[in-house]
Order: C-alpha cells, then sequence, then structure tokens
C-alpha cells in the first residue's frame, strides 16, 4: 500500500513539474499562447496575452469567450475556423484584426489546433502573432511601389512626346 502512494506521489510531482515548465516556456514568448474549452470559454492565456489584450487574469477566469477577441465583422469567418479546427482540419495561419480591452484593434496571424485527451476533442489550442509592424511596413512598400509606378509611367509619356 506505502508503494501504491508513493508512486503516485513521484508521478504527480513529474506532472505538477511538466505544468510549470510549459507555463515557463509559454509566458517566454513573444506570441499570444492560448487554450479554450470545447465552448470557446478560455482556459489559458500567457502573460503575453495579457500584455497585448489588457485584459487581466480575474477577467480570463470569469470567463471569456475566445471570438470576444476578434472584431464583429470577422467572428463568423473565426468561429467557423474553430468549428473546422475541432474536426482535424489543418487551417496554417488566418488572418483577422483582433481587439485589446480598450477597443483598439491589431492585425494578427492565429494557427490553432484541437485539444485532443482520451480520443475526444476538449478544445482548442493556438498561437497568435501580432503583425501590426509587418502590417506597416507592407503598407509602405505598397505606397513607395505605386511611387516608382507613376514615376516611371510620367517618365514615359514625357519620353513619348
Amino acid at each position: 500500500m506505502f508503494l501504491n502512494i508513493d508512486e503516485r506521489k513521484k508521478t504527480e510531482q513529474v506532472l505538477i513539474k511538466s505544468e510549470q515548465r510549459y507555463r515557463e516556456l509559454s509566458n517566454s514568448l513573444p506570441e499570444i499562447i492560448f487554450e479554450t474549452d470545447i465552448t470557446g470559454r478560455i482556459i489559458f492565456f500567457n502573460q503575453r496575452a495579457f500584455e497585448i489584450t489588457g485584459f487581466s487574469p480575474e477577467e480570463i477566469e470569469r470567463g471569456m469567450n475566445v471570438l470576444s477577441f476578434v472584431v464583429p465583422e470577422e467572428r463568423e469567418r473565426a468561429k467557423e475556423n474553430i468549428a473546422k479546427t475541432m474536426i482535424g482540419k489543418n487551417l496554417g495561419n488566418n488572418e483577422y484584426a483582433l481587439l485589446r480591452k480598450n477597443g483598439s484593434t491589431f492585425p494578427a496571424l492565429v494557427r490553432t489546433s484541437p485539444i485532443i485527451s482520451e480520443t475526444k476533442v476538449k478544445g482548442i489550442r493556438g498561437v497568435v502573432m501580432e503583425i501590426t509592424e509587418r502590417k506597416q511596413m507592407e503598407n509602405q512598400l505598397e505606397q513607395y511601389s505605386k511611387h516608382l509606378e507613376d514615376l516611371f509611367e510620367a517618365r514615359t509619356i514625357e519620353l513619348n512626346k
């Protein structure tokens, strides 16, 4: 009987250390890491998620649905993609405009996968990469490219006169 209890305690300690390592790793990443239950309720947010979104751990613990972070006009698409993820479809990265607590938005790439336990889907797990700087650079590059096209067109017209 003592042997069974000792083995169980060792197993529990290993599990606790594993969970601590997982949390430490996820909190050290520059991306948002999240998990939801089957209803979409957030059950885990890493530290970066709180920093970027402005929400507190207490607000998340009270119960927030992952769709509440997606701008209203993109929620239906997000809902459809979550459903696809739940049945095992690999969707790759999806771009969304996401909401912060203060109402401001930011562009992000979201990648999700199902959480499977005992052959049943229990929720989703995801990584969110904020791409504000990338979008700004893309816009600057597009403006620069348009400017060069305009210059080239103007020069061509001038030469053809």
